[in-house]
């Protein structure tokens, strides 16, 4: 009993804090990137500010080193942040014309040039972390390089800042971690508590299971009693320890189990979310706190451009009424920075407003500015944290992303405890008390003894143990005497000698954290992996560029659907165990090979790795459910397969955008390789040894006989309005439309992993939906044709015009029509199977329809390669919407002659 509380609450505290601290990493990780972000968009407007007069004075054809106040200028912008060290202005041989603080500086010309190559076109900034510079190109009126001006940042306030924000965070992760980790001991420790008593009551256990238990008792009284062999004392040949021979069984879920997973998966649900929720308040408020003084960084900025035009009117003796007349040059000033909203400058002659009115902002930052020695002018900022908001707000939805991630992860690892722990030792208790009841002492189940029923499973092994012990002991010299024994004893008895076997139990639960775990690393990198490819393209057209990118994703898909036939015969040769081990290691390799790729053949190599490892996992947990499983759970079983499956892609098309964007793409592909080890491990714990069995007629078997489905007129109609326009949707637009479309419109990584987690959402929620209709509309013929209709006009509609918004919505609607159409979809080939085209099979009849599913993938990817090269990505996108809708029509009308026969009869 209190080991199986132990687990529970060691299960969930593991929980806890693998979600705590990984939250308290993705703060420190926001903070330090939010940090950086503010502090270069400033550093960035301080360099445009202090290069525009020097910029003017270029524009002239003087050069820099003529400027008269060029220190003056350099002094003045380093006042508004106490972290500029020092400002240099450089020529372009690397000669250093002035400074702020009159220290030399001076770098090679060649280090400029090096420089200058590295600058970005739309900006010109050189980023640069020797000695903490940040740099600026300054442009003549011709838009020709002149000189350079560079800041000398101090980073020791910034380091500090986001260490002191690291301990801070990860001191409440600790303290919250202790508090959820006692409320969930004592909360599961009382659930886990009132379900051993219910395992410890009659009603727990089956009459039959307790009839059988004491025959079992009786039968093995019986036998020793009626035993005329006299013992023999020689010490036994083996122990439970060591048992190697095995037999499999599969056994279903229970009823029991499934409510304790109900029960037990919302308690740690609402405890882990509750804790998450108060380390995310604490994370923004403390976020919130150390971003608030770049508020004032940005204000003082502003302060000391103002007061150096006041100082340049009165120097010229214009009134700073006249001045101030022309609002047009503060409102500038205050578009800088989003932040600022409004400004007003008072004094005792005048005052001036410029920005939106911002009464109800109780946010203000007044700043004084000296005019002469009697005047004096208050600036008074209107601040909104608005923008910095959305900022923390984004980085909100990583929270959420990990959060749900680590969740489901949670979810397997709780349902494959209580398997091992609850289901499979009751399981065996039944099926051995069974057979011990009919004088059957051959197995014996090696399992954990936590609660009443386990231990009396751990009596009747030791009855297995002891009988053939004794027997060994016994013939040990006249093995003749074996039927003797068994004859005298009772007649229906039976045991294998020299051992006892040891029960192995299949169940659904061997394989399905495995397969999770293997569809996360297979899909993780979806999200960035083309951008990721589009790094490494060598210096090519536009064509030969895109229609590039696509061969890996080819590659992928023509692996798999090379390797898919030979699944069966590899589980037959080596066995499901090993299939899975091979596939695993696979698929390491090439999460290995991505991490070392430095050109589009390595990827192209690589993804055709990762291809048939996917594939081959995938069939191997696939025959071992519709092999090792009782025949009446397997349709069950293949569904959570899927739902598993789905759920894997999900969390790693969740998963993979925020780990591209924190710590690159390269580290992503070594976490991939740690899910797939992970996955190893387990099946090689879990997973019973053993080969299929299941023997096909070879009038079912694969052959080219599946093309004459083509010659029927439903199952062509099948194919070109709903078999090819889905499979484009799955494998082009979402693989790799989507992610390059809002690619070019400017749109992260991240934010492209939330779409495409919308579409696997929408996805999941479509079959569900399905499901929960009416069986008649299940069946109407009308649902495939109104929902891929739909589809296509929403993609359409966004091809015209395509943006972030547009994109999640089509997002959003395609993954509900692929949920609503899948399963009408095969349940209307397999009946086409089952009814005119029984005489190929159902063997050729689905197996066309996944080559033409795969085959037109790889077609259609080859020619959004060459289109988007061509034209654009959009112009793909209006290509892919009008061939769905025109195959929607033309299998309309490929029936029409069809139900104008019927309609007499």
């Amino acid at each position: 009993m209190v080991s199986f509380q132990r687990k529970i609450v060691v299960s969930f505290t593991l929980i806890l804090g693998l979600i705590l601290f990984s939250l308290a990493g993705l703060f420190v990780l926001q903070h330090a990137s939010l940090l950086n972000d503010l502090t270069k968009e400033r550093i960035k407007t301080t360099l445009s500010i202090a290069a525009q007069p020097i910029e003017s004075f270029a524009d002239m054809g003087l050069p820099v080193s003529l400027v008269r106040n060029k220190e003056y200028l350099l002094q003045r912008a380093q006042t508004s942040d106490p972290n500029i060290q020092n400002l240099y202005l450089l020529n372009l041989t690397g000669i250093m014309v002035a400074s702020a603080t009159g220290d030399k500086f001076s770098i090679s010309q060649k280090r400029v040039e090096q420089w200058l190559r590295s600058s970005e076109e739309s900006w010109p900034i050189i980023n640069t972390e020797d000695q903490g510079l940040v740099g600026r190109v300054i442009l003549n009126g011709d838009d020709q390089r002149i000189a350079i001006l560079l800041i000398q940042y101090d980073t020791s306030d910034m380091v500090l800042k986001q260490q002191t924000f690291k301990d801070n965070i990860l001191a409440w992760a600790c303290v919250t971690w202790l508090i959820g980790s006692l409320i969930g001991t004592i909360l599961l420790g009382r659930t886990s508590k009132r379900i051993v008593k219910q395992l410890h009551s009659r009603n727990s256990v089956s009459e039959d299971i307790s009839k059988n238990y004491k025959a079992a008792i009786d039968n093995y009284n019986n036998v020793g009693q009626s035993s005329p062999l006299p013992l023999c004392h020689k010490p036994a040949s083996f122990s439970i320890k060591n048992l190697t021979e095995t037999r499999v069984m599969g056994i279903d879920e229970t009823g029991f189990t499934r409510k304790i997973l109900k029960k037990m998966g919302l308690q740690v649900f609402s405890l882990v979310l509750l804790c998450a929720l108060l380390l995310s308040l604490y994370g923004h408020r403390e976020i919130q706190r150390f971003i608030s003084p770049e508020i004032n960084l940005r204000t003082q900025l502003i302060t000391n451009e103002i007061a150096k035009e006041f100082e340049h009117a009165m120097y010229l003796n214009i009134p700073l009424a006249t001045l101030v007349q022309d609002k047009s040059y503060f409102v500038h000033l205050i578009s800088l920075f989003e932040e600022i909203e409004g400004l007003t400058i008072q004094t005792q002659q005048w005052s001036i407003t410029v920005g939106r009115d911002l009464i109800h902002l109780n946010n203000s930052i007044e700043k004084t500015l000296q005019l002469s020695h009697q005047d004096q002018a208050r600036l008074i900022f209107k601040t909104n944290s608005t923008q910095i908001d959305k900022q923390i707000l984004s980085h909100s939805m990583d929270f959420l992303t990990l959060l749900i991630v680590v969740l489901l992860l949670g979810f397997e690892l709780i349902a494959l405890m209580l398997t091992v722990s609850i289901t499979k030792p009751l399981k065996a208790l039944a099926i051995i008390a069974r057979k011990q009841a009919q004088f059957d002492f051959s197995l014996l189940y090696r399992g954990t003894s936590d609660h009443q029923q386990t231990k009396q499973l751990d009596q009747l092994n030791q009855q297995a143990v002891s009988l053939c012990q004794n027997v060994v002991r016994k013939i040990i010299s006249t093995p003749q005497r074996l039927q003797e024994f068994g004859i005298k004893a009772n007649r229906s008895l039976q045991f294998s000698f020299p051992r006892p076997k040891v029960l192995r139990l299949a169940h659904l639960s061997d394989i399905r954290f495995a397969l999770f775990l293997i569809s996360l690393a297979d899909e993780l990198p979806l999200s960035f992996f083309l951008i990721f490819s589009k790094e490494l393209l060598p210096q090519v057209g536009a064509v030969n560029a895109n229609l590039l990118l696509t061969l890996p994703l080819i590659s992928y898909m023509i692996a798999g659907l090379v390797v898919a036939p030979f699944a069966r015969p590899l589980s037959i040769k080596i066995g499901y165990r090993h299939l899975f081990l091979v596939s695993a290691s696979l698929t390491i390799l090439a999460k290995v090979a991505f991490f070392y790729s430095t050109n589009i053949p390595q990827l192209i190599f690589a993804n055709a790795i990762n291809g048939i490892g996917f594939v081959l996992a995938l069939l191997a947990c696939q025959d071992y459910a519709l092999d090792q499983l009782p025949r009446q759970s397997r349709a069950i079983a293949n569904s959570q397969l899927r739902a598993t499956a789905t759920a894997g892609v999900f969390t790693g098309t969740a998963l993979g955008g925020v780990l591209a964007e924190y710590v690159g793409a390269r580290v992503a592909f070594i976490v991939c390789a740690v899910f797939a080890v992970v996955a190893m491990v387990l099946i090689a714990q879990f997973v019973c040894k053993g080969r299929p069995k299941v023997s096909r007629s070879s009038s079912q078997g694969l052959s080219m006989k599946m093309l004459e489905c083509l010659t029927h007129r439903r199952y062509l109609s099948l194919v070109i309005g709903y078999m090819l326009p889905l499979a484009l949707i799955d494998h082009v637009f979402i693989t790799y439309l989507l992610a390059m479309q809002l690619n070019e419109i400017q749109v992260s990584v991240v934010d492209i992993s939330r779409a495409m987690l919308l579409y696997f959402l929408f996805y999941i929620l479509g079959g569900s939906l399905l499901g929960k209709l009416p069986q008649r509309l299940q069946v109407t013929p009308s649902l495939l044709p109104i929902s891929l209709l739909a589809t296509s006009g929403a993609l359409l509609l966004v091809s015209m015009n395509p943006s972030f918004i547009g994109m999640v919505w089509v997002c959003m609607l395609s993954g509900l029509c692929m949920g609503l159409c899948m399963g009408p979809l095969t349940d209307k080939v397999m009946r086409l199977a089952e009814g005119p085209l029984s005489y190929l099979g159902a063997s050729n009849v689905l197996g066309l329809m996944r080559v033409i599913e795969r085959g037109g993938a790889i077609i259609g990817l080859l020619v959004a390669g060459i289109l988007s090269g061509y034209y654009s990505y959009a112009a793909t996108l209006n290509a892919l919407a009008w061939f769905s809708i025109g195959g929607v029509m033309l299998s309309l009308l490929l029936l029409i002659p069809e139900r104008k026969l019927e309609s007499p009869s």
